[in-house]
């Protein structure tokens, strides 16, 4: 009987301890370190890690920001083709727009935006502009599909402009305008642009030399009279050019403006352009001596 029991009682113990490591086998870590000690990747204490090994690459999650695809050369002539081939060769747009009646006469460029690369060769001898003046004209300096217009003398006000274009033009892959294209547009009338010193500008310094800029080409002499200082004081009207070329008048008076004094600087409707057209609008300007 005793042996017996001491046999129950050692099963018992065994089916215990079984029972035990069963369940702690399975428990769950309750950390990281619990989970790298039980799959024995605990790194010990003081172990030099070897990290040559890259680690593994994750595949790419759908909603990534994707690098834009690069197209293949030929592929955007690919593309004018085929857009050629439905509609031909086009005007898409320009500056200043068609019929457009405030074209500033100191902006020198007329851009024209077509819908496909241009042939520059077939450009030659196909632009006519009125008024006749000097111009040049680029193909696709800084777009393939635009012709840009750089007039080279002054560019008179109140005129209006016709640029015609003749259907002999080229796209790069042959195609040619089904008509003679024709842009209308009208410059702004003969004003004054901007005067120095700002109208209400304070601090002024005594021997600073005002100057004021037209719109376009002014007749000098005209112009020179029409300006005027008050209260009165001498000046002889000096004329420059800006780094673009447009000319401007400076006030260069011989006494300096007297400091606390409120001067004002007008241009009446006397000055001419060169052209002979009036000023449409008289300028005035007030600043203060410092």
């Amino acid at each position: 009987m005793k042996n017996t029991g001491k046999i129950i009682s050692i099963s018992l113990f065994a089916i215990s301890a079984l029972i035990f490591c069963i369940l702690l086998i399975n428990k769950p870590a309750d950390s990281a370190e619990d989970q790298r000690e039980l799959t024995g990747t605990k790194i010990p204490e003081g172990a030099v890690v070897d990290q040559s090994v890259p680690p593994a690459v994750h595949p790419a999650l759908k909603n990534e920001v994707q690098e834009p695809a690069v197209l293949k050369p030929g592929a955007a002539e690919a593309k004018d083709s085929a857009e050629e081939a439905k509609s031909g060769l086009k005007v898409t747009g320009s500056k200043p727009a068609m019929n457009f009646k405030d074209h500033s006469p100191l902006e020198k460029n007329i851009v024209i935006n077509f819908n496909s690369s241009l042939d520059a060769e077939s450009f030659k001898d196909a632009i006519k502009i009125s008024p006749e003046g000097k111009f040049k004209f680029t193909v696709g300096e800084d777009r393939s599909n635009q012709l840009v217009l750089t007039c080279l003398d002054p560019i008179p006000a109140g005129a209006e402009f016709t640029v015609t274009i003749a259907k002999t033009v080229k796209s790069r892959s042959g195609a040619n305008l089904a008509a003679d294209y024709m842009l209308e547009f009208k410059t702004s009338l003969f004003n004054v642009a901007s005067c120095w010193p700002k109208d209400g500008e304070k601090n002024v310094l005594a021997r600073a030399y005002p100057y004021v800029f037209f719109n376009t080409a002014a007749d000098r002499v005209s112009a020179g009279k029409a300006i005027k200082l008050s209260p009165e004081i001498v000046f002889e009207t000096v004329w420059r050019e800006d780094t673009n070329g447009v000319p401007y008048c400076v006030l260069k008076h011989s006494e300096s403006f007297k400091p606390g004094v409120k001067y004002t600087l007008s241009v009446d409707t006397s000055a001419l352009d060169m052209w002979g057209n009036a000023l449409k609008t008289p300028a005035k300007v007030s600043f203060t001596v410092e």
